[in-house]
Protein backbone atom coordinates (compact mmCIF):
# COMPACT_ATOMS: atom_id res chain seq x y z
CA UNK A 1 0.00 0.00 0.00
CA UNK A 2 1.39 3.65 -0.90
CA UNK A 3 2.46 5.82 1.72
CA UNK A 4 -0.07 8.26 0.56
CA UNK A 5 -2.79 5.94 1.06
CA UNK A 6 -1.91 5.25 4.28
CA UNK A 7 -1.83 8.72 5.37
CA UNK A 8 -5.65 9.24 3.89
CA UNK A 9 -6.58 6.37 5.81
CA UNK A 10 -5.17 7.64 8.63
CA UNK A 11 -6.83 10.60 8.31
CA UNK A 12 -10.27 9.24 7.35
CA UNK A 13 -9.82 7.42 10.55
CA UNK A 14 -8.56 9.80 13.13
CA UNK A 15 -11.24 12.34 11.06
CA UNK A 16 -14.62 10.10 11.89
CA UNK A 17 -12.93 9.66 15.80
CA UNK A 18 -12.79 13.64 16.30
CA UNK A 19 -16.01 14.13 15.73
CA UNK A 20 -17.28 11.17 17.89
CA UNK A 21 -15.15 12.68 20.22
CA UNK A 22 -16.98 15.91 20.00
CA UNK A 23 -20.27 14.61 19.55
CA UNK A 24 -19.82 12.87 23.20
CA UNK A 25 -17.90 15.73 24.53
CA UNK A 26 -20.82 18.15 23.70
CA UNK A 27 -23.34 15.64 25.29
CA UNK A 28 -21.69 15.40 28.11
CA UNK A 29 -21.60 18.97 28.18
CA UNK A 30 -25.34 20.01 27.60
CA UNK A 31 -26.12 17.45 30.00
CA UNK A 32 -23.89 18.53 32.81
CA UNK A 33 -25.24 20.37 35.74
CA UNK A 34 -22.70 22.87 36.24
CA UNK A 35 -23.03 24.06 32.76
CA UNK A 36 -25.19 27.64 31.73
CA UNK A 37 -27.48 27.64 29.11
CA UNK A 38 -24.72 29.59 27.38
CA UNK A 39 -21.90 27.31 27.72
CA UNK A 40 -24.39 24.67 26.16
CA UNK A 41 -24.66 26.19 22.90
CA UNK A 42 -21.06 27.41 22.92
CA UNK A 43 -19.95 23.61 22.99
CA UNK A 44 -21.65 23.28 19.82
CA UNK A 45 -18.55 25.48 18.17
CA UNK A 46 -15.14 23.04 18.22
CA UNK A 47 -13.07 25.12 19.17
CA UNK A 48 -14.78 25.80 22.22
CA UNK A 49 -16.13 22.51 23.21
CA UNK A 50 -12.98 21.57 25.27
CA UNK A 51 -13.75 25.09 26.86
CA UNK A 52 -16.74 24.02 28.08
CA UNK A 53 -16.21 20.79 29.04
CA UNK A 54 -13.68 22.45 31.58
CA UNK A 55 -15.97 24.84 32.80
CA UNK A 56 -17.94 21.68 33.47
CA UNK A 57 -15.78 19.94 35.47
CA UNK A 58 -15.23 16.98 32.71
CA UNK A 59 -11.04 17.41 32.51
CA UNK A 60 -11.12 14.05 30.82
CA UNK A 61 -13.38 14.70 28.05
CA UNK A 62 -11.48 17.78 27.46
CA UNK A 63 -8.09 16.33 27.06
CA UNK A 64 -9.39 13.76 25.38
CA UNK A 65 -11.50 16.27 22.73
CA UNK A 66 -8.32 18.13 22.23
CA UNK A 67 -5.70 14.88 21.67
CA UNK A 68 -8.31 13.64 19.21
CA UNK A 69 -8.23 16.95 17.52
CA UNK A 70 -4.11 16.90 17.90
CA UNK A 71 -3.45 13.69 16.43
CA UNK A 72 -5.55 14.61 13.57
CA UNK A 73 -3.83 17.65 12.69
CA UNK A 74 -0.42 16.02 13.07
CA UNK A 75 -1.61 13.30 10.41
CA UNK A 76 -2.57 15.78 8.36
CA UNK A 77 0.42 17.93 8.49
CA UNK A 78 3.31 15.45 8.27
CA UNK A 79 0.95 13.42 5.53
CA UNK A 80 2.96 13.41 1.98
CA UNK A 81 1.94 15.25 -0.80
Amino acid sequence: MPPSLKALLAAVVLGAAAVVVHLAVWRRVARAAQTTRTWRWLALVPPLTPIAAWRAGLRGAAVAWCVAVALYIAVRLLAPA
